[in-house]
């Protein structure tokens, strides 16, 4: 299960950390805005790779019809804000620290 998997962008250093547990950085001690932990939402898109919170994913409509959606992951209420139907096929295209160019392509 890979729900429980975090990593932590450095905006200082402007690096992505992986495989990062919460308890390696004591971030609630701190009013540092240095560090964003973003949580793995447990899901994989169509090539395997792990979507995370922050991620900058493509949904397609997989049954035929015409539908496509460019979306930021968000924590939402109390669940990640990604569509989970069987219709759609996702894609991490990638995330809104490391490519920046792509918030353009995110539809409100």
């Amino acid at each position: 299960m890979d729900r429980f998997k975090f990593r932590l962008y450095d905006k200082n250093k402007k690096e992505m950390r992986y495989e990062v547990y919460a308890t390696d950085y004591d971030l609630s001690q701190t009013n540092d805005a240095r560090f964003v932990l973003m949580q793995c939402t447990g899901l994989r898109d169509r090539k395997g790779k792990l979507v995370y919170e922050g991620d900058i994913v493509r949904e397609v409509n997989i049954t035929g019809r015409d539908e496509e959606y460019v979306s930021e992951v968000k924590w939402v209420n109390a669940g990640f804000d990604l569509s989970a139907d069987p219709d759609f096929s996702i894609e991490v295209l990638g995330n809104i620290y490391e490519n920046p160019n792509l918030l353009f392509l995110i539809e409100e």
